[in-house]
Parts: C-alpha cells; sequence; structure tokens
C-alpha cells in the first residue's frame, strides 16, 4: 500500500505551468528524491504536498486521507 500518492498535479503562474502533471507513490519507508534545476518547481511541490499551497489541478493522499490546499 502507498503512503503517499501524489496524482497530476499541475500549478500555473501568471500564465506560466510551472508543474505539469506530476505524478508518483511512495510507500511506507521508503525515500524520495525531487531533484530538478532552479526554478522547475521543486519548492511549489513540496508546498502543495505540505498542504500550504494550492494545486489547479490533481490531487495527493497520505496514509488514505486527501491533502487540501489552503483554498
Amino acid at each position: 500500500m502507498s503512503r503517499l500518492i501524489v496524482s497530476e498535479i499541475v500549478k500555473q503562474h501568471n500564465g506560466n505551468t510551472v508543474l505539469q502533471k506530476i505524478s508518483f507513490e511512495s510507500g511506507q519507508y521508503k525515500r524520495i528524491v525531487i531533484a530538478g534545476e532552479t526554478g522547475s518547481g521543486k519548492s511549489t511541490l513540496l508546498k502543495i504536498i505540505a498542504g500550504l499551497e494550492q494545486s489547479d489541478r490533481g490531487s495527493i493522499f497520505f496514509d488514505g486521507e486527501r491533502i487540501k490546499g489552503p483554498n
């Protein structure tokens, strides 16, 4: 069973696509690495996963519960 499920996350900012259909799953006791160039959306993705920022589309589940953004 997956502990974290990130499905089809999309985020746009000022008309630019920051994240486009990001999806992955992670099981319990597994580590995930998020790597990329400066400005590629790593921090934005982490904020969305933490529920601190709202995605435009997609869903995130942690331990079977949906993570909702501030909106």
